[in-house]
C-alpha cells in the first residue's frame, strides 16, 4: 500500500539508501594501486636479496665455512618477518582492490538496472540477456578478480621465483579453523545476494506496478553491504593468517631445507664428500635441479598471465554486453525476436506490420482511452488488432474473457511496461494510477514493510502516518489478526511462507480503477464490462446487464467400448466446466449424436452413466439443465429411451423428438425462443453415406416442417434460434444438407431467424449469408475431422470461421444474449477462445 499525504513531498529519491562504500582505515582505489606497486617493487628487492643471500649461504656450505654459513643464515631469519609482511601487504592490496572495483562496478550497474523499469524490460522485453542475475553478481566478481590478478601477474614478472617446500602442520590447521566458518558465512551472504536479485527478476511485474524499484534497490544494496562488510573482515583475517602462514609454511620451510641440504657438505666426516673437489661439490649441489625448477616457475607465471588475459577477455565481453544493453534499454531501445504476422494470420483477418514505440501516449487526468491501438506482446504477437474504448474517472470496470485473450496485456500497456505499437493511449501520469499485480508480492523485511511497500519506514514517519493508520489498513482488508499474531510491526519473517494465499492476496488489495477476472459473480459490482475475445479484430464494450448464457455442442457421444469416452470428449467436458465456472451458464443445447455408434438400447443402458453422467460430472455442470435433440446415430438405437431418460436424470431434458423453449433475458422484457428440431425426421438417416437418404415417413416430415413454420411465424421474440443435428451449410465431410437447404433455409430467411445451430460435421464453423442469416456448426465434442471437401458448396465470403485442427481436443460454441446483442464465442480446451462474433437482435 502506498502511503499518501498531499502535505508531504519527496525531496530526495535516495533517502534511506545505505552508504555502500564507507571510508576504510587505509586507502581508496588509487591508494591500493599505489600500495600494490610499492609492495611489488619491495618484494622484487626482497627476492633479489634472498637470491644473493641464499647464494652466499650456499657458497659457505660448499666452501665448508661454518662461520659464514651461520652469519648469512641468521640474516635470512632476521629478514623473514619483513619479507612476510611485504608479501601479505601485497595480498591485502590485491584483495581490497578487487573488492573496491567490484563495489564501484556493482553500484554503477545497479544504478542503470534499477532506473525506471529497466529491470522489467531486460527480462520481459529484451531477449539479449538471459541471466541478468549471474551477470550482475558472479560475472562482475570474476571480471574484477581477473582484472586485478592480471595487473598483479604482469607487474610481478618472472622475478618471483620462490619455491614452496612444505605444507603447514597441525599448528597451522588449528589456526585456520575460523576460515571454515567464515567461508560458510561468506557463501550464505553470497546466496542471499543472489536470492534478492532472483526475486527482483521473478517479481519484476509486481514491483513495476508498485513503483518499487527504489525500494528494491535499497534492499539489494543492504544485502550487498552485509556481504561487503563480511568480506572486509575476511580479508583482514586472511592477512593476519597469511603472515603467520608465510613464516611457518614458506620461510621456515626454507630454513629447514637449507639445514637438510647442508648436512653432507658441512659434516667434514660425511662419506659422501670425503674426496670431492670444489667443482664436484658445486656440480652435486646444483644437480638437485634448482635452476630447472626456477625456469619452470618462470614459464608457468608467463602461461598464467596469458590464461588470465583469455579469461579477462571473456568476462569483459559479457560485462560490456550488459552495460550496452542497459544503456539501450534506458534510452527506450530493445531487441527481441518478433513473431511473423504473415505466418500467424488467419483466414479472413488482415496482417500488418508492427513498430514498437510507434504509438502516442497522451497524459490526461480522469480518463483512460485507447484509440485504435493494437494490443500486442513485446515479440509482436497481436492479441487485438484495433482496440478502442474509453473509461472516465469514477467508473468501476471489470475486464473479463478467456485465458490468453489479452486481459493482463492491457494493463501492461497501460502501465507502460510494454511498448505501444500504434494508435493513441490517453491516461493519467504513472504516479496517479495504482496497480494491484496478479501475483501477491511480499518484500523482504518487517510486517510494517509489507503494508507500506514501496515506501520505507522513514517515508512513513516523514509523511506523518501513524501505526494506528496502518492498523486500519489491515482491518479494512480483514488482516488485523496478523498484527496480534505476530506481536509487533517490526517482526521479520519470510512473509511469502508465513502468510496464507488468501492473506497475501488481501495484503495486495488496494483501491483501483480496474478489476481483472473470469468470474461472473463480480459483475454486479461493476458498471462497465470490457469483454476480451481473441479474434484479433474487435473489443466488445457494454454496460453490464443480466444476460442469458448457454453452450451449443454436438457429437459428444463417446465410443461403444470401454471406457466409453474419448480424450477429446473429456477435454471438452473439462473446458465446458471451466467456462461455466468462470463465465456463467444457464443451460446446454445438445445437438445430437449423444451415443456412438448405435445410440442406446433402453433406459438402463450403461452408456447414460459412462458417456454422459461420468464425463460431465464437474460441480459446475451437474446442476445445469441439458436440452437435447437426436442425431443420426441416436436414431440407429432406441431414441425413445433417450426421451424417457428425462424422467430419471434431473438435468437431462428431452421431452419429445422436437419441441420449443422460451426464455427471457433476466431483468428485462426481451425474450428468446429456441426451436429444437429433429433433422433426421425431416431428411432421413445416414450412416456411411454423405447425405441423408430422405425421410422414412414423408407425412411425419411434412408435419414437422408445418410445426416449424407455425412456430417461426408466430414468434415475436427478439432472438429466434433454431437448433438441429444436420447443418444447413458446412464445408466439412458431410457438407450441406440438401433437404434443409431446399426446405428449411427459406423459412429461416423468411422469418428472420437469428441463428441456426447444428453439429454432424466434427468441426467448428461460423457461416453467415450476405443477408445476415447465421449458421453455427459445433460438432467436435468427441472427434475432430479436418476435412474441407465441401468448401466450394457456397460462396467463399460466407465462411467467416473454420477450425478443425486434428492436434486440438475438440471445442464448442458459447452463446451469450443481452438485451441488444448475441455474442457467439468458440472455445477449445484450456480456455482458448479461437473466434468471436456478435449478432443483433431481430427486427420485428
Amino acid at each position: 500500500m502506498v502511503l499518501n499525504n498531499e502535505d508531504c513531498v519527496h525531496e530526495d529519491a535516495n533517502v534511506g539508501i545505505p552508504e555502500l562504500c564507507p571510508n576504510l582505515p587505509f586507502f581508496h582505489q588509487s591508494g591500493y594501486l599505489l600500495l600494490i606497486a610499492v609492495m611489488l617493487v619491495a618484494r622484487t628487492y626482497c627476492d633479489v636479496w634472498m637470491i644473493q643471500n641464499g647464494t652466499l649461504i650456499e657458497s659457505a656450505i660448499i666452501g665448508r665455512t661454518t662461520k659464514d654459513f651461520k652469519t648469512y643464515l641468521f640474516n635470512f631469519i632476521a629478514a623473514m618477518p619483513l619479507i612476510s609482511l611485504i608479501n601479505n601487504f601485497l595480498k591485502l592490496g590485491l584483495n581490497e582492490l578487487k573488492l573496491r572495483f567490484r563495489v564501484r562496478l556493482t553500484k554503477h550497474l545497479y544504478d542503470e538496472y534499477l532506473k525506471g523499469y529497466t529491470y522489467y524490460k531486460m527480462g520481459n522485453l529484451d531477449n539479449r540477456i538471459a541471466n541478468a542475475d549471474q551477470l550482475l553478481t558472479q560475472d562482475v566478481e570474476r571480471f574484477c578478480n581477473s582484472v586485478v590478478d592480471l595487473y598483479s601477474n604482469l607487474s610481478k614478472g618472472p622475478a618471483s621465483m620462490m619455491a614452496y617446500l612444505i605444507v603447514s602442520g597441525l599448528f597451522l590447521t588449528r589456526l585456520r579453523r575460523p576460515i571454515g566458518k567464515m567461508t560458510v558465512t561468506e557463501q550464505r551472504y553470497e546466496g542471499e545476494y543472489r536470492y534478492v536479485n532472483s526475486r527482483l527478476i521473478t517479481n519484476s511485474e509486481e514491483i513495476a506496478f508498485y513503483n518499487g524499484n527504489m525500494r528494491e534497490k535499497q534492499t539489494i544494496h543492504t544485502t550487498f553491504k552485509r556481504l561487503v562488510d563480511h568480506l572486509h573482515n575476511f580479508i583482514f583475517f586472511r592477512f593476519s593468517m597469511g603472515f603467520v602462514d608465510s613464516l611457518i609454511a614458506k620461510y621456515l620451510a626454507t630454513v629447514v631445507g637449507y639445514l637438510v641440504v647442508s648436512r653432507p657438505f658441512l659434516n667434514l666426516a660425511h662419506p659422501r664428500h670425503l674426496n670431492s673437489t670444489h667443482s664436484e661439490l658445486l656440480e652435486d649441489y646444483y644437480q638437485s635441479g634448482r635452476m630447472l625448477l626456477r625456469l619452470s616457475q618462470a614459464l608457468g607465471r608467463i602461461v598464467l598471465a596469458g590464461r588470465e588475459m583469455t579469461r579477462l577477455s571473456g568476462f569483459t565481453t559479457r560485462i560490456t554486453e550488459l552495460m550496452q544493453v542497459l544503456k539501450e534499454l534506458n534510452s527506450g531501445k530493445y531487441e527481441r525476436t518478433m513473431v511473423s504476422q504473415h505466418d500467424k494470420g488467419q483466414e479472413g483477418l488482415k496482417t500488418f506490420s508492427l513498430a514498437a514505440g510507434s504509438g502516442e501516449i497522451i497524459i490526461a487526468d480522469k480518463i483512460i482511452k485507447f484509440d485504435h491501438t493494437p494490443l500486442a506482446t513485446p515479440n509482436g504477437d497481436v492479441l487485438i488488432q484495433d482496440l478502442s474504448f474509453e473509461v472516465k474517472s469514477g467508473a468501476n470496470v471489470l475486464v473479463c474473457g478467456p485465458n490468453g485473450c489479452g486481459k493482463s496485456s492491457l494493463f501492461r500497456v497501460l502501465g507502460e511496461l510494454w511498448p505501444l505499437f500504434g494508435g493513441r493511449l490517453t491516461k493519467p501520469e504513472r504516479g496517479k494510477l495504482f496497480y494491484v499485480p496478479q501475483r501477491p508480492y511480499m518484500t523482504l523485511g518487517t510486517l510494517r514493510d509489507q503494508v507500506i511497500y514501496p515506501d520505507t519506514y522513514e517515508d512513513q514517519k516523514r509523511k506523518g502516518i501513524s501505526d494506528q493508520v496502518l492498523q486500519e489498513y489491515l482491518d479494512n482488508v480483514q488482516l488485523g489478526h496478523i498484527l496480534d499474531r505476530e506481536g509487533s510491526w517490526d517482526v521479520v519473517q519470510d512473509w511469502m511462507d508465513v502468510l496464507s494465499g488468501g492473506e497475501k492476496q488481501r495484503m495486495a488489495v488496494g483501491i483501483s480503477l480496474f478489476t481483472v477476472s473470469h468470474r461472473k459473480s463480480l459483475w454486479k459490482h461493476h458498471e462497465v464490462i470490457l469483454f476480451f475475445m481473441r479474434d484479433h479484430v474487435s473489443l466488445s464494450q457494454y454496460i453490464v446487464s443480466a444476460s442469458l448464457r448457454f453452450i451449443a455442442i454436438g457429437d459428444w457421444g463417446g465410443i461403444p467400448t470401454p471406457p466409453f469416452f474419448t480424450d477429446v470428449g473429456k477435454a471438452t467436458a473439462a473446458d465446458m466446466a471451466r467456462v461455466a465456472h468462470n463465465m456463467g451458464l444457464n443451460f446446454v443445447l445438445s445437438l445430437g449424436d449423444h451415443f456412438y455408434y448405435h445410440g442406446v438400447t433402453d433406459i438402463e443402458d450403461l452408456r447414460f452413466k459412462a458417456t454422459y453422467e461420468t464425463v460431465f460430472a464437474d460441480p459446475s455442470l451437474v446442476n445445469i439443465p441439458w436440452y437435447a435433440v437426436a442425431g443420426n446415430h441416436d436414431h440407429m438405437g432406441n431414441v425413445s429411451a433417450q426421451v424417457a431418460y428425462s424422467k430419471i436424470s434431473a438435468r437431462w431434458n428431452f421431452p419429445d423428438l422436437y419441441y420449443d423453449l422460451k426464455y427471457k433475458i433476466p431483468n428485462s422484457n426481451v425474450t428468446v425462443s429456441v426451436l429444437m428440431i429433429d433433422t433426421v425426421l425431416l431428411c432421413g438417416n445416414t450412416n456411411h453415406e454423405v447425405h441423408p437418404k430422405g425421410p422414412e415417413d414423408a407425412a411425419v416430415a411434412a408435419k414437422h416442417f408445418q410445426w416449424i413454420q407455425e412456430k417461426l411465424e408466430s414468434s415475436r421474440s427478439e432472438f429466434l434460434i433454431v437448433a438441429g443435428h444436420y447443418p444447413v451449410w458446412s464445408i466439412g465431410h458431410h457438407g450441406p444438407t440438401h433437404c434443409l437447404v431446399e426446405q428449411l433455409r427459406p423459412l429461416l430467411k423468411k422469418y428472420n431467424v437469428t441463428v441456426y445451430l447444428s453439429g454432424h460435421d466434427h468441426s467448428l464453423q461460423f457461416i453467415q449469408e450476405d443477408e445476415g442469416l447465421a449458421y453455427v456448426v459445433s460438432g467436435s465434442g468427441n472427434f475432430v475431422d479436418w476435412s474441407t471437401e465441401h468448401k466450394n458448396s457456397f460462396p467463399e465470403a460466407w465462411l467467416r470461421f473454420y477450425n478443425a485442427d486434428i492436434s486440438t481436443l475438440g471445442g464448442f460454441a458459447y452463446l451469450e444474449l443481452t438485451q441488444e446483442k448475441m455474442f457467439i464465442t468458440y472455445f477449445q480446451p484450456h480456455g482458448e477462445c479461437v473466434y468471436k462474433t456478435v449478432l443483433p437482435k431481430r427486427k420485428l
